[in-house]
């Protein structure tokens, strides 16, 4: 891209998300992201290893505003029964100036911890969870 115009930068202020089909309007951030492993593989007459990749870890983050406890109720109802607490979450960045709008899927979104309670006085509630998912899909790029 030669250049572009500053008002085209996406705003994180338009995402959105939805988790298990539920539109979550007390988001404050989300993070869907892929680490790439490699091994180191030997090649002959070559000092410098290659890299062969072995492995992609998704891996993710959302925090909230706390005003209610959905999570809270749909990872515990899970747990509870000992049923693994997997989701659907759907990211949406959607900037009215920006060149068009990124959306993406994370399936089989599993949970790290449940958040029972974490609060202190004269502080704004919030709720962070990280997760690791098992795929993704790439429903609209910019």
């Amino acid at each position: 891209m030669q250049g572009y115009d500053s008002d085209n930068v996406i705003n994180g202020t338009f995402g959105e998300i939805w988790f298990d089909g539920e539109y979550m309007a007390e988001v404050k951030k989300c993070r869907l992201e892929v680490g790439v492993e490699y091994e180191e593989i030997s090649r002959v007459r070559n000092l410098i290893p290659g890299q062969k990749m072995t492995a992609l870890k998704p891996e993710g983050e959302v925090s909230f505003h706390k005003v209610s406890s959905t999570v809270t109720r749909k990872v515990a109802g899970r747990v509870r029964h000992g049923k693994s607490p997997k989701f659907t979450i759907i990211s949406n960045l959607d900037d009215p100036n920006a060149l068009g709008a990124e959306r993406v899927a994370a399936y089989g979104c599993a949970f790290e911890k449940l958040s029972l309670a974490d609060w202190e006085a004269g502080n704004i509630g919030e709720e962070n969870y990280s997760f690791k998912y098992e795929e993704f899909e790439l429903l609209d790029l910019i």
